[in-house]
């Protein structure tokens, strides 16, 4: 089937990684009613958020082989790739140096290589504003973004010597309903509940946040957009709210929408090294898309008693 004519509502073979993870899993239950989805797990990964996914959804287990994932994707023959898997840590120690490598630089480039192989040729890759330090073009914030744009660096070299189409969304703070990373609106709700004070720094810091329902609508635009790119061509996008907010808005606006509400120590935590003070906002929008459901309303969802 000729990519180059499709539109992203049209029934494509996707090979999804990160389907396990809490956007992952929302892009699998989205995709699965239109496309052919292939979904890249490791064998020993957890598999709790894929409950709510079709069983038509192909679940490709890989033991970390590169001879296996070569095998798996030229068995499953994707027309599109899109790559979500990564580790994401604020800090790092020695003994996680080895994880971040394995899976921000050497599970894309592998999925990447292997997709190539057998004859895909459009590649969605998700990086990061933490790429972004002090509003920079690239500065990254911890090691966890250095390993993202080191993969972004790899991507460009297949771009440009192998021809691959390739578009990369950066990502801003996300939330929403059932999130089981220790985000700060899921500890928030937690500490509400449980009527326990929360520590926390002078709380200046922007966030912008930007709902999962918003985010798996930017990967079906990002769809649309990266099957239109020619051979040799690659972008990069935002998705961003536009409209962030301090740490300290953020907890007034969910104590005055939760019935339970969160005790608040507001200073007792210094900021962190590198603590990010202001989003990304020099990086081009995602065209053709814009956020629909409002902070307020999105908070609304998930505070209720």
């Amino acid at each position: 089937m000729n990519t180059a004519n499709h539109k992203a509502n049209d029934h494509m073979r996707i090979l999804l990684t990160g389907a396990n993870g809490f956007i992952g899993s929302h892009l699998a239950q989205k995709f699965i009613q239109n496309h052919e989805l292939g979904l890249l797990l490791r064998t020993e990964s957890s598999q709790q958020q894929l409950g709510k996914i079709s069983d038509k959804a192909q679940r490709l287990l890989w033991d970390g082989e590169a001879k296996t994932v070569l095998a798996i994707i030229e068995g499953f023959k994707p027309e599109l790739v899109i790559h979500l898997a990564s580790l994401f840590l604020a800090t790092h120690k020695i003994t996680d140096i080895d994880g971040l490598i394995a899976s921000n630089i050497r599970l894309p480039t592998l999925v990447l290589e292997a997709a190539l192989t057998s004859g895909c040729k459009h590649f969605i890759h998700t990086g990061s504003a933490w790429q972004h330090f002090g509003n920079a073009e690239y500065d990254p914030v911890n090691l966890y973004a250095a390993t993202k744009q080191s993969f972004s660096d790899i991507l460009s070299y297949y771009v440009k010597a192998q021809g691959i189409s390739a578009l990369t969304l950066e990502l801003t703070d996300t939330y929403g309903p059932d999130d089981p990373r220790p985000k700060l609106i899921p500890m928030l709700r937690k500490s509400a509940l449980e009527n326990a004070p929360l520590s926390f720094s002078p709380g200046g810091q922007l966030l912008d946040l930007v709902h999962v329902d918003d985010v798996v609508a930017g990967y079906e635009t990002a769809i649309q957009n990266v099957l239109s790119l020619k051979p040799y061509q690659e972008k990069t996008y935002m998705l961003r709210s536009g409209e962030p907010l301090t740490l300290k808005s953020l907890v007034t606006l969910f104590n005055e929408l939760s019935p339970h509400k969160v005790k608040a120590e507001w200073g007792v935590r210094a900021y962190r090294a590198r603590e990010t003070m202001e989003p990304w906002t020099w990086g081009e929008t995602l065209p053709n898309w814009r956020p629909c459901v409002r902070l307020r309303d999105g908070l609304a969802q998930m505070v209720g008693g």
